[in-house]
């Protein structure tokens, strides 16, 4: 991957068997490796308020959703800012 200018991998999300590739934390130590999207979601759920959550998904949808990497990121920062 470094041959591509990945330098590093903060979050890997990953569907398949519940063990996680030993190979991603050799290269990357810092990674942090979920089996898939809906418990990432999960767990972001879990930081918010009852009544805030509603809201939340509201604003998460369009970050989900498959798209080009700039609006992603751009999408991302609006959410950061709300």
């Amino acid at each position: 991957m470094e041959n591509r200018g990945v330098r590093d991998v903060l979050m890997l999300v990953r569907d398949g068997p519940k063990e996680p590739p030993t190979a991603v934390n050799d290269v990357w130590p810092r990674t942090v490796i979920r089996t898939c999207v809906v418990h990432l979601l999960q767990n972001i759920f879990r930081y918010a308020g009852r009544q805030d959550r509603q809201e939340m998904a509201e604003n998460l949808k369009p970050i989900c959703t498959p798209q080009a990497g700039a609006a992603a990121i751009e999408r991302f920062a609006k959410f950061r800012e709300e």
